[in-house]
């Protein structure tokens, strides 16, 4: 089973970056911040957000933050598909 909250290493290992790169890219809001809980030494970074951010969502751990992107890009995609023209 894949754990949900990954340390520096592992969240780089993830997304194919250094594990030096995830700071930096967390403070230009490319991917989540981190969280904080287990102290300030080491920081943990949620999967599914991450997934999320990379799937066009939200680089939020807030979980209605993230819903809500989904269900937006739901919608963007259903308006786009009924503005196609019809190819049959």
């Amino acid at each position: 089973m894949e754990s949900r909250w990954l340390n520096a290493e592992e969240a780089a290992r993830y997304i194919c970056v250094r594990p030096d790169a995830m700071q930096r890219l967390a403070k230009q809001g490319r991917i989540p911040k981190p969280d904080y809980t287990l102290g300030p030494r080491s920081p943990r970074w949620d999967r599914l957000a991450l997934d999320s951010a990379f799937d066009g969502g939200t680089a939020s751990t807030d979980p209605r933050a993230a819903s809500q992107a989904v269900v937006q890009k739901i919608l963007q995609e259903g308006r786009r598909a009924r503005r196609l023209p019809y190819a049959g």
